[in-house]
């Protein structure tokens, strides 16, 4: 294996340190645990065909090494994360990949505490503008509802739980011959 990172002191990657740290921490697997160093590293070597141990890449996500990956790494790290390489060279594009994936943890985070069938209903009604305010707010109002609906649904008897109440005469429809 050689060891082919950049050093950070490098003029031309000031903010890439930054970059690598957040993504790892806000991009998550499905069970939304990080993924491990060991994962990136499979992943790496998988599409480079070259070995990339998971001691490099932990130095490329600590903030305390002095370590980067290379030009023709980012790439494949980008790929990796769901971003574009330009996540990593361009502070511009760093700050709006990032606000868009803080909107989506947002969002998930919302989504996750209701059902199927009400989270279908939020997603349908945002669009892409949406903010982590809309969200919270959409869920409150359906939280709302939901609420309201409940204390309706028990001030109206049961069938089952009351006898009291006539029930309608019914008789099956004859046949005339």
């Amino acid at each position: 294996m050689t060891d082919d990172s950049v050093p950070l002191h490098g003029v031309r990657y000031p903010k890439m340190k930054e970059a690598l740290i957040k993504i790892r921490d806000r991009v998550r697997r499905p069970d939304r645990q990080q993924y491990t160093f060991t994962e990136i590293s499979e992943y790496l070597e998988k599409v480079t065909h070259a070995t990339v141990s998971r001691q490099l890449i932990s130095k490329w996500f600590s903030p305390d090494e002095d370590r980067l990956p290379t030009d023709r790494q980012i790439p494949h790290i980008a790929a990796f994360f769901g971003v574009t390489k330009d996540f990593f060279y361009d502070e511009e594009v760093y700050r709006a990949m990032m606000k868009q994936i803080d909107h989506v943890l947002a969002l998930r985070n919302v989504t996750s505490k209701l059902g199927d069938e009400d989270a279908q209903v939020l997603l349908r009604s945002l669009d892409d503008e949406f903010t982590p305010e809309q969200a919270k707010q959409l869920l409150d109002a359906v939280a709302r509802i939901k609420t309201d609906s409940d204390a309706e649904d028990e001030n109206i008897p049961s069938a089952a739980g009351s006898t009291n109440i006539p029930l309608p005469s019914f008789r099956a429809p004859g046949r005339e011959s």
